[in-house]
Formats: C-alpha cells, sequence, structure tokens
C-alpha cells in the first residue's frame, strides 16, 4: 500500500526539524548573547596576576596553594594597563558579567575595578577609594581549574585564543557575550570592536577577539 506525506504532516515535520536546530547550541552546552547582568559576592584568599594581555583573579576558600579556586576570572586587554595590576591577601569580590571590584579585607589599599569599555561598573559603596582599569573583555571560568595551567598557559597569544568565527562554539562575529558549559564552565562579556568567542577544545577558553 502506497503512503503518501500529506501537507500537514510535511509541516509537522518542518516545525519539528526547525525546533530542534534551534536547540542545538543549547544541546552542546554553548550560548550567545546578554548572560545575567546582576551582582555577586564572594570573599576569600584572593590572588591577582597579570601574564601579556591578561589578568587572572582567584578566590580562595583556603590558602591557594592548598585548594582549587572557588571563582575564577580573566581581564582582557588592548594593551597593558598603566597601574600595577597585583594583589595576594583576604578580600571580597564583587562582579557583574561586565565589571569586577576587588575589595581588601583589611581597606588599608585600594579598591581595583576592572570594567569592560562601555559597560555599566559595579560600586563598591563608599568607604573605598577606586583604581579603575578599563578591560576589553571580562571572563568568569567554573571553579576547579587553576587560571594559569589552562586559559593562561599560552598568554603570549592569549588563553588558547580561537579567533576564527566559524571555529567559535558559541559566539562569533557580532556576539558581544557568549558562554558554554563543558567541563567546569566559561562566560565572557566583550566591549565594542570586538566579539566574543566561546570554546570546548583544543581548550577550555572564552575570550574576545578583533
Amino acid at each position: 500500500m502506497k503512503t503518501e506525506c500529506r501537507p500537514i504532516q510535511r509541516c509537522v515535520c518542518g516545525a519539528f526539524v526547525a525546533a530542534i536546530l534551534a536547540a542545538a547550541p543549547q544541546l552542546l552546552g554553548a550560548s550567545a548573547g546578554p548572560v545575567e547582568a546582576q551582582v555577586r559576592s564572594i570573599t576569600g584568599h584572593t590572588v591577582i596576576t597579570t601574564v601579556g594581555l591578561f589578568t587572572a583573579i582567584e578566590t580562595f576558600m583556603g590558602a591557594p596553594n592548598a585548594r582549587e579556586p572557588r571563582e575564577a576570572f580573566t581581564v582582557q586587554y588592548e594593551s597593558r594597563p598603566s597601574v600595577r595590576v597585583t594583589f595576594d591577601g583576604d578580600a571580597t569580590v564583587l562582579h557583574s558579567k561586565d565589571s569586577i571590584v576587588i575589595l581588601p579585607r583589611s581597606a588599608s589599599g585600594p579598591a581595583m575595578r576592572f570594567t569592560v569599555a562601555g559597560r555599566k561598573p559595579v560600586e563598591p559603596g563608599g568607604r573605598y577609594t577606586v583604581v579603575d582599569v578599563e578591560a576589553v573583555g571580562l571572563a568568569k571560568y567554573g571553579s576547579g581549574r587553576g587560571l594559569f595551567e589552562g586559559p593562561l598557559a599560552s598568554a603570549s597569544g592569549g588563553p588558547g585564543v580561537v579567533c576564527n568565527g566559524s571555529e567559535c562554539l558559541a559566539g562569533g562575529p557580532g556576539s558581544t557575550d557568549c558562554s558554554v558549559s563543558c567541563g567546569n564552565g566559561c562566560s565572557v562579556s566583550c566591549g565594542s570592536g570586538y566579539y566574543a568567542c566561546c570554546n570546548c577544545l583544543p581548550t577550555l577558553s572564552c575570550n574576545c577577539c578583533k
């Protein structure tokens, strides 16, 4: 007996295929576009280290050599900042997707604020002197990875940077934000003139590219 595909069947089938294609990035653990803008807070031993055009910010629950970081970020620059970007001590870290502020626990030194150019900075409160550092990108990495063993390992070219738009699992030309959830996951927010590029291979990386 011959079976015919009626118009309504083709419609339903086409809609099903379109839905699967639209969901593909989420099924792969990737997304492009804005992520939540709320400000979060974490307190612990915080270490800030700069290599090349990247700064690593890691906050630990215990001593840095004893535990993996609870929170980890990378700040990406157009050129090396004019101020000395380093810190090693107890601090509270306030962060949104576009800005991060390091508030020393002792309040004996200034707060350091890194903000993506053209984005809204996090406001730390009135008792701190704030040193502002402009960035082209701010990325957040999931806990449990040492940034200098992963994203910042190849600091001369950036943390495993892949800047070929066709090779971005999430993001690509025209995207200012992206994220991936593979491994411990990462997300990035980029300023004007850059596009966000997020990948799982060859290494987990969330960066800003021109």
